[in-house]
């Protein structure tokens, strides 16, 4: 669903003393998910009771400074949620509300918490405190617990799969052709399966640099510790990853659906239908699947840190198409 529609949803919840003692936010954590936790924390906190975004409690909301609401990021060079800041959630949930209301903990990237502090923090969910709220942001949240997926309202938010159009743009080039001139001359001069694992490679390695840079220019003038600061690019770098991958996704499901003679109505890259039709048609049902599983299988190979050259030498062969 949209971010508004999943808003107008909560909003009702809590309008009808339904809110959830827990919500996973299933899409780009800093983005939707993000934008979707500072609104309905601003209902919650609201001066006026209405989230008008313009009272004091509201503003600390948007600024992430109010003393209520809690913020847990991956941090370290692990880039996971530590034991040691789960351990520091439990006691700020335990003690009373500093302002007598909803106490709240924002969970940004929940599918990053290390095995310990999954345990922790599923004891959390079982012994909640009153007027506690959590919020788990996640892009991937097939990778947390099923035991603290199951204690929670799952909300998948749109966009999960979006990505800046330059982005998928460049991905729809090298995937139609890797060996095109403009991908010869950004990547260098490969051939087969080489080329299209080194030109995935060289784009996902040119957005990493970029992304770092943009986070460490941003934080000039702050006091933000560098382990801060990488956590927060590795978020962002894993989000576009993500959509990177599912779009791949699509592509290959695409071309599974006309393999199968399936209506073309439901091909998702429709711009792209008359060189969708030329691959499909030289390929068959049992190699379509097995595409859509082999980039499925990357996918969850990056988010268990393998490294994206190691995963694309590896997959990318097997999605070649005689």
């Amino acid at each position: 669903m949209t971010t508004d529609e999943a808003f107008q949803r909560l909003a009702a919840a809590h309008q009808s003393h339904r809110f959830a003692q827990g919500y996973i936010f299933a899409g780009p954590v800093q983005t939707s998910g993000a934008n979707l936790a500072v609104r309905i924390l601003q209902v919650l906190f609201c001066d006026s009771g209405d989230g008008c975004g313009r009272c004091v409690n509201c503003n600390k909301i948007e600024q992430r400074t109010h003393p209520d609401v809690l913020w847990v990021e991956p941090q370290k060079r692990s880039r996971i949620i530590s034991i040691d800041q789960i351990r520091k959630l439990q006691v700020r949930m335990a003690q009373t509300s500093l302002e007598g209301g909803w106490k709240c903990a924002v969970l940004v990237g929940a599918d990053r918490l290390g095995p310990e502090a999954s345990n922790a923090f599923l004891k959390t969910l079982e012994e909640p405190t009153p007027n506690t709220v959590f919020l788990l942001l996640s892009e991937n949240p097939q990778l947390m617990l099923t035991t603290i997926r199951s204690r929670c309202q799952m909300i998948s938010l749109d966009g999960s799969t979006h990505l800046p159009e330059a982005v998928e743009r460049e991905l729809l080039d090298i995937l139609l052709d890797p060996d095109v001139a403009a991908v010869q001359a950004a990547r260098g001069r490969f051939t087969g399966s080489f080329a299209l694992s080194e030109a995935l490679t060289g784009m996902l390695k040119q957005i990493k640099d970029g992304i770092e840079n943009q986070e460490a220019d941003r934080s000039d003038s702050d006091d933000v510790e560098s382990d801060v600061i990488k956590a927060r690019a590795s978020v962002r770098y894993r989000e576009i990853r993500s959509g990177i991958m599912r779009s791949m996704g699509l592509w290959y499901r695409d071309i599974m659906v006309l393999a199968c003679h399936g209506d073309e109505a439901s091909v998702h890259y429709q711009d792209f239908l008359p060189q969708i039709r030329a691959l499909a048609a030289r390929s068959n049902v049992a190699n379509s699947v097995r595409r859509v599983r082999v980039v499925e299988h990357m996918h969850e190979q990056m988010e268990r840190n393998l490294q994206e050259g190691v995963v694309f030498d590896s997959g990318v062969p097997l999605l070649q198409i005689a």
